[in-house]
């Protein structure tokens, strides 16, 4: 099989190296191959909004790393999803477009990111977007990513909303303006009610170009460096990519880290034990693991929700309307509602963010889908700003991916998750929300003690995974503020796994905008 070469070489097609891509391809004076390890792409029936169900834990589209065995939760072990697909997680994901708030990038800017506050990342988040509707003066409107409000609601979105209003969390007219807290109805990445993932924005217009080269099934094992420069990607055929300027991996928190450590970038002593010759000795690659807290409750309804209709009858209507009018079940994002809130009195800010689903009862490990048969709705939420770190390493110098993340190890997300069950019980409970439930307390009457039991039986994750090759302004950090990784040339990283802490929000959005700063900052450099 022949090696291939390119002036760039972008390993991962997913929500920042689509954009990566597409953005050093529009210069035709230089050649560049996309490496994606998935094979499933876009198209008609991929596209329906409600197909990630099929996606999150499809053994051919989801990674699905296990993680290892968590004392802070009962010794539970979770499942750490990332999308093995054209587009990414943003190929699966539940199609919420949120930016986060003003202090999580500027929190970056203190920390040391400097040009990586609000107001520098700002620009890049309106390279994304394309907002149709128009109306909200926060977000762009020209950009590749057609960006929407939803088309009527379910009844008891809007109703969730309103309760807030009751509890005292303010109605948001523009969540992406950096507002501090409230609720809203959500915008959701989509044109015609169809996905619209940073693959499909970017990557469809552009797969024409001739200087642009993507190879689907694609799976990079490690690098190869001539001295301390990057030159090559080896994949799982044995082939060899060759880069003539710059590497660039956007394969994900999970993955990318992963190939640095199989390329001798990471903790020298830990690479020496597995046998693997040191490039560079940076020992933070796979540390500052995180990832959203989630918890949450239910409530049984007296109208009909997406679970209740999820059968023959049911789906049928909402084929009909799908088709017909790009509208109900079919075409809803999975979390329809939003809000942030803090968990307790005495907090400088929200803690935690609210998602609301029209819909409960559904088990991703099973196949197929399960839903209650009952009317039902689902109010969960993330810690938002959570404190706990973990860690992806390699278990051998085959590569095989161990992952430790203390959920619950942190005592200040052990508190934002109590006083948010305590703050479900409260939106269930003040109207108009309160009309459509079955009266249910499960939460007030309990002590701190109990509620954290029984946190540690449920919490989970948001499936917003970040921070393994964090970018930052002192020699310890994986990556420089223009994503190059330190200690060796030629190479940078330019995904989810640069944040050096998760924004209050879902992590798409602003992966698309790390891919549109990362990829200037290549052209600003060539």
């Amino acid at each position: 099989m022949p090696d291939l070469e390119a002036d760039y070489v972008v390993v991962g097609a997913g929500s920042a190296g689509s954009v990566v891509a597409a953005r050093l391809s529009e210069d035709p004076g230089c050649k560049v191959i996309l490496l994606e390890a998935g094979t499933t792409q876009s198209s008609f029936l991929n596209d329906i909004p409600a197909m990630n169900l099929q996606f999150v834990a499809g053994p051919k589209t989801d990674w699905m790393y296990p993680g290892e065995p968590d004392p802070t939760s009962n010794g539970r072990a979770q499942t750490w999803h990332a999308g093995k697909m054209m587009g990414g997680g943003g190929g699966l994901n539940g199609l919420v477009y949120i930016r986060g708030l003003k202090r999580d990038y500027d929190d970056w800017a203190a920390a040391g990111c400097t040009g990586w506050g609000w107001d520098d990342v700002t620009p890049f988040f309106r390279q994304v977007e394309n907002f149709e509707p128009g109306g909200q003066g926060s977000l762009g409107t020209s950009g590749p990513l057609s960006i929407t409000t939803q088309d009527h609601p379910h009844i008891l979105s809007e109703a969730f909303v309103a309760a807030c209003a009751a509890v005292g969390l303010p109605t948001l007219a523009d969540h992406n303006g950096g507002s501090r807290e409230g609720a809203f109805i959500g915008l959701t990445n989509q044109k015609n009610g169809q996905r619209c993932s940073a693959a499909k924005a970017y990557l469809t217009p552009a797969k024409g170009r001739a200087n642009l080269r993507i190879i689907r099934g694609a799976e990079a094992k490690s690098l190869g460096f001539e001295g301390l420069r990057a030159r090559s990607v080896r994949l799982a055929s044995g082939q060899v990519v060759r880069a003539r300027r710059e590497i660039i991996v956007s394969a994900g928190a999970l993955q990318s880290p992963v190939l640095l450590l199989r390329s001798g970038i990471g903790p020298a002593e830990d690479l020496r034990a597995l046998g693997i010759e040191v490039v560079a000795d940076s020992p933070e690659v796979g540390a500052n693991l995180q990832d959203h807290i989630a918890a949450g409750g239910r409530r049984f309804v007296n109208v009909p929700t997406f679970n209740s209709e999820a059968n023959l009858v049911g789906g049928l209507k909402h084929l009909y309307k799908y088709l017909t009018a790009r509208q109900g079940a079919f075409a809803s994002p999975a979390v329809q509602a939003m809000g942030w809130a803090r968990s307790r009195e005495g907090l400088d800010g929200p803690d935690l963010q609210l998602s609301f689903q029209p819909f409960a009862g559904m088990n991703l490990a099973t196949r197929p889908r399960k839903f209650m048969p009952e009317p039902c709705v689902s109010l969960g939420f993330t810690v938002a700003r959570p404190f706990a770190r973990g860690r992806v390493s390699l278990r051998d110098a085959g590569g095989r991916v161990a992952i430790n993340f203390p959920l619950l190890g942190d005592e200040r997300d052990m508190a934002s998750v109590v006083g948010g069950l305590r703050l479900v019980d409260r939106i269930f409970a003040a109207e108009p929300l309160a009309g459509y439930v079955t009266p249910d307390e499960p939460y007030l009457g309990k002590s701190d003690e109990e509620l954290a039991a029984f946190a540690r039986q449920i919490v989970g994750l948001g499936i917003h995974t970040v921070g393994t090759c964090r970018m930052g302004g002192d020699d310890r950090s994986v990556t420089d503020t223009a994503l190059r990784v330190r200690g060796v040339e030629g190479l940078r990283v330019i995904d989810a796994s640069i944040m050096p802490r998760v924004p209050s929000a879902n992590t798409n959005a602003a992966s698309m905008m790390i891919g549109e700063k990362g990829a200037a900052a290549i052209r600003q450099a060539a």
